[in-house]
C-alpha cells in the first residue's frame, strides 16, 4: 500500500505544482486587427512557398476573431482563388459583398473565379462576369491586378 501512495506523489507531484499561467497564454493572442495585417503582408508574398497558407491560417484567425468583416473574406477569397479552389473563392467573395465589401479587387477576383467554372455552370455567364468587371472599375480598380483588369475590361464590350 505504501508503494502505491509513493508512486501516485511522484507522479502527480509534478502536474499539482506545474505552473501554466494564463498570463503568458492570454500574451500570445492576438487581436482581429494584427491578424488581419498579418495576413495582407503574408499574402504579397503568394509566389513563394508556404506564404500563401499562413496567410489562409491568419485570415482564419481574423475571421475567427470577427466573423461579420467583409475585408477578412475578400481576402479569405483571393486566397482561395489563388489555391484553386473556386468554389470556395466565389462562396467568400459573395459573401464579403454581402457584409458590404467596396473593394474592386473582390469583385475582380469573383469575376476571374467565374471564368475558371464549365460552361454549363450558374456561375460562368458573361453578364455576370461584366458586371463584376465593371463593379472592380466603379469601385477604383484593384491595386494588385490594375493590368489584370485593363485587359479583360475588353471581353465585355
Amino acid at each position: 500500500m505504501r508503494n502505491i501512495i509513493l508512486i501516485y506523489f511522484f507522479i502527480s507531484t509534478p502536474f499539482a505544482f506545474s505552473q501554466t499561467g494564463y498570463e503568458k497564454y492570454w500574451k500570445d493572442l492576438r487581436s482581429f486587427d494584427e491578424h488581419l495585417e498579418n495576413a495582407k503582408e503574408l499574402k504579397k508574398n503568394r509566389m513563394t512557398d508556404g506564404y500563401k497558407e499562413m496567410a489562409y491560417l491568419e485570415v482564419l484567425k481574423a475571421i475567427r476573431f470577427n466573423p461579420e468583416s467583409s475585408e477578412a473574406y475578400s481576402i479569405k477569397g483571393e486566397l482561395n482563388y489563388f489555391k484553386g479552389n473556386y468554389y470556395g473563392a466565389m462562396e467568400d467573395l459573395n459573401r464579403s459583398i454581402l457584409l458590404g465589401s467596396k473593394n474592386g479587387c473582390t469583385y475582380l477576383y469573383r469575376a476571374l473565379s467565374r471564368t475558371e467554372f464549365p460552361d454549363w455552370h450558374e456561375n460562368n455567364s458573361k453578364s455576370k462576369y461584366c458586371a463584376d468587371l465593371t463593379k472592380a472599375k466603379a469601385l477604383g480598380g484593384c491595386a494588385e491586378n490594375q493590368l489584370s483588369l485593363d485587359s479583360l475590361n475588353g471581353n465585355c464590350e
